[in-house]
This record gives structure tokens, C-alpha cells and sequence, in this order.
């Protein structure tokens, strides 16, 4: 997506296919729900801050694999067993059917890359460590071999999500900024931004959407 312009009666979108063609769209709405690459589409949008974080992963031995938690486990960090799913391996590099233990994860301000950083699966296996001081014979010191996967959290300065109409819009939505807590947040957002598109009742009270709302005053605070 290139372009965003809008009407009284409709959205147009202009973008750019894999063959570097112009190609355009109209909608009644359009929801921006695009991590910290919102702000990019529409300037409107808060410009959140950018954290990097790597998970980590590797395939235990028969006997690390007996000694390691049955339960995932939340410290500063966190770590959780679970055998490859038929489909993971088209997104990650794991085998089905194949035990691992999955460790993470970073959190590093300012930064959008996501490459695997042998130093960030360091940082990994240290949290656990640190936490729990006899997995340190368990768990290997050498991550030369580990695999991973980095994505970017995007976080306010209130740390509340960014769900709602933009300003000065009648057709242009965003869903945004859901930080650390993607998993949990995410669907109560969609399903109260989706009510209020509709005019239907939201799951949640007008106090907390004005909390969550793109223009909130919480969001003219600087970034530190």
C-alpha cells in the first residue's frame, strides 16, 4: 500500500503488485493494522516505539528432554516444551513431529531488524539460568545451533493498545500497538473496533475505548 485517499462515500488505496504495477482499490472502510509500520500508512497514527524480540529454540537430547519442565514456566523470561505441528514448518525452521524447548525472549529498544542473533539467543538461556540455577546443566551453553524467529513489539507511552477511528475520518480506522500482549489483547480489540464500525454495543466500557482511542491525549507524550 502506497496511497490512502478518502471520500464522503468511499476509501481508495493505491499500491504497488509483485510485478511493480500500479493497482488500485475502493472500500466502504479500511482498518490500518500494520505493527509500527501504521504510522507509515497514515501519519495520523501514533509513531510508536519500536522493540526488537527474538524467540529461541533448539532440540533437546533424550536426556535433557527428561529433566526439562513439563509446564511452561514465566520468569523474567519464559520457556514452554511443544513437538512441531503439521504446518509450522512452512513459517519456522522445526521438523513435525520433533520435541523442542522454545526460550524467549529479547527486548531491544529501537530496533526493526529482524536477522537471528547468536547473542540474543544468549540472552535467552541467561534469563533462564539466572531464574532457575540448576537448569544450567540442562540446558546447552553452546546456542551456536539454536534456531529463532524476531519480530517487533510496538508500545505507547501509556503501554495501552491504539484501537479506533482516526482523527478527522469517517472511513479510516486503525488497530495498533498491542506491545507484549498481542496474544490476549487482540481479540477483544478486533471484536470491540468491529462494534463500533457496526454500531453495535462493544465489549467494552466507553472509559476503557477512550483509553484505547487514537487520539487520547496520553499519545502528545514525548517517547523516552
Amino acid at each position: 500500500m502506497t496511497k490512502i485517499n478518502e471520500t464522503e462515500q468511499q476509501v481508495r488505496i493505491e499500491g504497488i503488485d509483485g510485478n511493480r504495477n500500479t493497482v488500485t482499490m475502493t472500500a466502504d472502510n479500511i482498518v490500518i493494522c500494520a505493527a509500527f509500520e501504521s504510522h507509515q500508512l497514515d501519519q495520523r497514527i501514533f509513531d510508536c516505539r519500536k522493540i526488537r524480540g527474538q524467540l529461541s529454540w533448539f532440540t533437546p537430547t533424550v536426556e535433557q528432554l527428561a529433566k526439562l519442565p513439563k509446564i511452561p514456566l514465566k520468569y523474567s523470561g519464559y520457556c514452554a516444551r511443544f513437538n512441531a505441528q503439521s504446518g509450522d514448518d512452512e513459517l519456522n525452521p522445526v521438523v513435525v513431529d520433533k520435541p523442542y524447548l522454545l526460550l524467549g525472549a529479547s527486548f531491544i529498544r529501537n530496533d526493526t531488524s529482524t536477522d537471528i542473533r547468536l547473542e540474543e539467543h544468549q540472552i535467552s538461556r541467561d534469563k533462564l539460568i539466572n531464574a532457575i540455577p540448576e537448569m544450567a546443566s540442562i540446558i546447552p551453553a553452546d546456542t551456536s545451533l539454536w534456531q529463532g524467529r524476531a519480530g517487533i513489539r510496538t508500545q505507547t507511552p501509556d503501554y495501552h493498545p491504539i484501537v479506533g477511528q482516526l482523527a478527522n475520518s469517517q472511513r479510516i480506522w486503525t488497530m495498533s500497538a498491542m506491545g507484549a500482549k498481542g496474544y490476549a489483547l487482540a481479540p477483544i480489540c478486533a471484536e470491540a473496533l468491529a462494534d463500533i464500525m457496526l454500531g453495535s454495543f462493544a465489549p467494552l466500557s466507553e472509559m476503557m475505548l477512550a483509553r484505547l482511542s487514537p487520539i487520547r491525549t496520553r499519545l502528545q507524550t514525548p517517547l523516552v
